[in-house]
């Protein structure tokens, strides 16, 4: 933690990032509006929520 504090003190006082992201990442590829390979057409299926309630959304217990 004390290697990481510091160099993020030292990149806010001015110094260089090192390294380098390779161009194909999509971190890399910001305001592109998403994958252009995924469509509606491409995305897959609706997920509905079992009858028997969301197991995700505690209000609704199993």
């Amino acid at each position: 933690m004390e290697v990481l504090t510091s160099r993020i003190a030292a990149l806010e006082a001015g110094a260089e990032p090192t390294g380098s992201v390779p161009e194909h990442l999509p971190e890399v590829q910001q305001g592109t509006g998403g994958s252009p390979a995924v469509t509606p057409a491409t995305s897959g299926p609706v997920i509905n929520p079992p009858s028997h309630g969301d197991p995700t959304n505690p209000a609704q217990p199993r």
